[in-house]
């Protein structure tokens, strides 16, 4: 893409970038993980000249729209949203749907045995499938710990109105679980036998 000479690389986001920049993780249009991010798959950056500031410049290049698409992906995505007054509460409850939705859709679809995951090229796929493995522990306990904080059939409290659902922790632990007994997860062990093992620590202790 770089070419610092050439007029048309200094117009290709706004004429061509902007209709291939999409992105393909969004549970069939069902999700909008980001203020920036639609469920239609269409990315808002100002780059790409589908966002309000600073326009593409020929210095850029492919790097460029990757590393301002990752910025987007912030531990407060409801701030992405313009305008928005500062609300700890709206912040958290959009949160709480962008995590539940990641870990369905993002995490669960990309390596689970669905169309998503059989659409993508095979390198793509293992590599997402050892990330998956590595990260086994912490999405086990995250399923784990918004199993208590969010009810199970709870709906989403989208402050900025635009999706509907309901949690699914729970069923999500399960499928979790499940897949990651297919792919051998590292340090995965069911639920029953840590159960057991929990207590018989308990046990131990007394």
């Amino acid at each position: 893409m770089y070419s610092p000479t050439s007029r048309r690389h200094a117009e290709t986001p706004r004429s061509c970038l902007c209709r291939q920049v999409r992105l393909m993780t969004t549970g069939g249009g069902s999700v909008h993980f980001n203020p920036n991010l639609y469920s239609c798959g269409k990315v808002c950056l100002s780059i790409l000249g589908t966002w309000s500031g600073p326009a593409w410049t020929p210095v850029q290049n492919l790097t460029s729209v990757l590393l301002s698409i990752q910025s987007l992906l912030s531990t407060d995505p409801y701030y992405n949203e313009p305008g928005v007054p500062r609300n700890v509460v709206a912040s958290e409850q959009y949160s709480d749907y962008v995590r539940h939705e990641t870990m369905r859709v993002a995490v669960l679809d990309m390596v689970g045995d669905t169309s998503l995951a059989r659409s993508m090229p095979p390198k793509l796929l293992s590599v997402a499938r050892s990330l998956f493995i590595a990260h086994f522990p912490v999405y086990r306990d995250t399923c784990e710990e918004h199993a208590k904080r969010n009810p199970e059939g709870a709906a989403f409290a989208d402050p900025l109105g635009r999706t509907t659902g309901t949690f699914c922790w729970r069923g999500l632990g399960s499928r979790l679980a499940a897949v990651g007994s297919r792919l051998g997860a590292a340090n995965f062990e069911p639920d029953a036998e840590r159960s057991e093992r929990d207590a018989g620590g308990e046990g131990g202790g007394q």
